[in-house]
């Protein structure tokens, strides 16, 4: 479940996402793209309010993940096969 805007828009988007993955804890997800060689994090990231407006238990929180100006595309491919196959 991807969080935020749902818009195509690309000057309303920054490269910093966050989500979940259904049926698996948040708080695993960093450390199974680590064994990849990829980074995440996981948390409320100070909101705790807004994760549980928006369903999400504050307690396990979101995934966030993020690209910046030298990230790869051989990477973003990278993250996006990790995610799918640790989503099953």
């Amino acid at each position: 479940r991807l969080i935020g805007r749902a818009t195509p828009e690309h000057d309303m988007r920054a490269p910093t996402f966050s989500f979940t993955i259904e049926g698996v804890k948040s708080q695993d997800v960093p450390a199974l793209l680590e064994a990849k060689g990829l980074a995440a994090n996981a948390g409320d990231f100070y909101a705790p309010r807004v994760l549980k407006a928006v369903g999400i238990d504050p307690d396990d929180g979101a995934i966030r993940c993020s690209f910046v100006h030298y990230n790869t595309l051989d990477e973003v491919d990278r993250l996006i096969a990790a995610l799918t196959e640790i989503a099953g």
